[in-house]
């Protein structure tokens, strides 16, 4: 072929003829598929299908790549200084811990000991700890540290309490107050970091999809923004303070357009409130989501991880936060190790770091951008509308859109129209499940104002100590948001089966009984096997005329095979016990004895939960 040579040109009629002839007579709707957004999603897309602005998403990040924020843990000040020592030694780049048992400047010496403050940024949630800022300007000031250079986010989240524990706006507002002399302290000093913390991980850990994550998100900036321009502040004053932080899942394209999305957003809220063009941009932090890690196959959480580490680098994060693989048991050396390292192999193998925007230019992530905004928009508009988010939140409107979508996602995963590798498909039995910690602070600082932490200091030698409260468990005024994941169900199965092995020596076995030749059976045996071990229960293979001892019989075959059973045959099988039959009830077999008919598409959990009732499995 010539160099000169030029390809046919093909044009979108062209292929949807091509694909309407595949078809043979098949709508072309029939190829489309739906997300649990309410997006369509075409097989093909060109570019009549976006009109993207693509000034509006800054990567200027990418000049340095993005902050490396794994969460660091040490149980003491001395631990925490070894392994912030060793992460940072290991190319870590960003101060990310717990502050919430720091009450003393002394303790920052510790953990701050042969580490420079400020060659690395923070990225710090001082929610349930508003005296870790005071604390860190001490240690500064002792340390002879000009506050302009420190860099990052030392941020609050102001609606934590209510969207948590369900608490009402009165903590909403308290934490405004202490925000409004946060920000007139910092200016003072001359701090630029972020103060402000807006999350939509709350939302999207609860089952929350990508749009309802943004629009919760972004209809708290707004009440924020109202409540603190009503404090004197103007809007070029307060955007640089804003930090946001989302969870990342594994819709691998969907989460991409999310991030760019949450660009777009801001910079219009911005824009709307009459920011100047060079404050707009947003500061934006990404986690790898929790929602969709399972205990069952922790492997597979890998897979998931690199996935969404890639999403939301592809999307433009300043800050991410690798979540480790067996975080949902217990964090191993392993487990932060790897997750540290895939930043490494995002940057130093792969070279996004050195890309503008690689996204940028892809019709159907720009489509699908643009879809995502719009929605965001409409929805954000119509809440504006009905009060706003603290009002439908106490309302219980919002929790009640977080659950549709979650029992949808979950009643997805039971009928396998979604998969999870190792817990409702390819699951081994062998697995072992540990009880997941779920620990919730009872003790609290939460000041209304910065002075309040440096009258303590001053009267208790540096210390915030007095200032620490145990939770007040007040009458909740709304629902809270619960966090879920979305194997827990499955997973629960499993607990009860391995309690039953505990209690009897072995798992819970069912007899599956063959009929006709293995390469006839040999799917439908797979298929079964597959569904029980989903469960927990161990499957034997009989043929049709063994000695059985269990008391449920899953009887196994074709369908052709089905109909050369004859009817004492089947009340034979049906004499031991139970009986059920892998395939859909039908013309052949609808006269038989059957409890129960196996076959894809079934619920797979309520299956499951009623074998467990008859073979004695008890609930945890």
């Amino acid at each position: 072929m010539s160099n000169n040579a030029q390809f046919q040109s093909v044009t979108y009629e062209d292929w949807l003829k091509a694909a309407e002839a595949q078809l043979k007579g098949k709508p072309i709707e029939n190829i489309f598929s739906k997300t649990y957004e309410g997006l369509v999603i075409k097989p093909l897309y060109d570019a009549n299908d976006s009109q993207a602005n693509l000034a509006l998403r800054d990567f200027s990040n990418r000049k340095k790549g993005w902050n490396i924020a794994q969460l660091v843990i040490g149980d003491t000040p001395e631990e925490l200084n070894r392994q912030l020592l060793q992460a940072i030694k290991r190319g870590q780049n960003s101060l990310h811990f717990s502050v919430d048992e720091v009450t003393h400047v002394d303790q920052l010496e510790v953990i701050f000991h042969n580490i420079d403050v400020t060659m690395c940024t923070f990225f710090i949630d001082a929610t349930t700890n508003r005296a870790f800022l005071p604390l860190l300007m001490s240690y500064c000031e002792r340390k002879g540290i000009a506050p302009s250079s420190i860099k990052g986010s030392i941020a609050i989240d102001p609606f934590y309490e209510m969207i948590e524990y369900g608490k009402d706006d009165s903590t909403f507002e308290e934490a405004v107050s202490f925000i409004e002399s946060s920000i007139t302290w910092a200016r003072e000093s001359q701090l630029h970091i972020q103060l402000i913390l807006v999350r939509g991980a709350e939302f999207h850990e609860a089952g929350a999809h990508a749009i309802q994550e943004l629009t919760y998100a972004f209809l708290q900036s707004i009440e924020l923004l109202e409540a603190l321009t009503d404090k004197g502040f103007s809007i070029d004053e307060l955007v640089p303070y804003f930090q946001f932080s989302f969870s990342v899942s594994s819709d691998f394209f969907m989460e991409i357009a999310k991030l760019r999305a949450a660009k777009t957003i801001w910079n219009s809220i911005a824009a709307a409130y009459g920011a100047k063009e060079e404050n707009r941009n947003i500061h934006l932090h990404a986690q790898t989501s929790n929602w969709n890690k399972s205990q069952l196959d922790t492997h597979v959480n890998l897979l998931r991880t690199t996935n969404e580490a890639f999403a939301a680098v592809i999307g433009g994060v300043d800050y991410l936060t690798i979540v480790p693989f067996d975080n949902v048991m217990h964090t191993s050396e392993l487990g932060e190790r790897i997750a540290r390292n895939i930043h490494f192999i995002l940057q130093e193998e792969s070279f996004l770091h050195k890309v503008q925007d690689p996204a940028g230019g892809s019709y159907f992530v720009e489509s699908l951008t643009e879809q995502v905004t719009e929605k965001v928009w409409e929805n954000i508009q119509r809440y504006e509308k009905e009060g706003g988010f603290i009002a439908q939140f106490l309302k219980g409107t919002i929790q009640g859109e977080i659950d549709k979508t979650y029992e949808e996602k979950v009643s997805d995963l039971k009928n396998r129209q979604q998969l999870l590798i190792g817990t409702n498909i390819y699951a081994n039995i062998d697995d072992h499940l540990l009880d997941e910690k779920r620990e919730r602070r009872d003790t609290w600082i939460t000041v209304s104002t910065i002075e309040e932490c440096y009258s303590a200091m001053n009267a208790n030698s540096g210390s915030v100590q007095p200032l620490q409260k145990s939770f007040e468990k007040q009458e909740q005024k709304t629902r809270p948001v619960i966090k879920k994941r979305w194997a827990e169900p499955f997973e629960h199965l499993r607990k009860r089966a391995q309690s039953y092995k505990n209690q009897n020596g072995s798992f819970p076995q069912v007899a599956v009984v063959t009929v006709g030749k293995l390469k006839d059976y040999k799917p439908r045996l797979d298929f079964v096997k597959g569904v029980m071990a989903t469960g927990g229960v161990v499957v034997n293979e009989y043929e049709l005329h063994d000695r059985i001892t269990e008391q449920v019989i899953i009887l196994c075959g074709a369908s052709d095979d089905y109909k050369e059973l004859s009817i004492g045959e089947i009340n034979r099988l049906k004499q031991k016990g139970w009986l059920w039959v892998v395939g859909k009830e039908s013309e052949g077999n609808r006269d038989w004895p059957v409890d129960q008919f196996v076959y894809s598409g079934v619920n797979v959990l309520q299956l499951l939960e009623e074998m467990h009732q008859l073979l004695g499995v008890e609930n945890e």
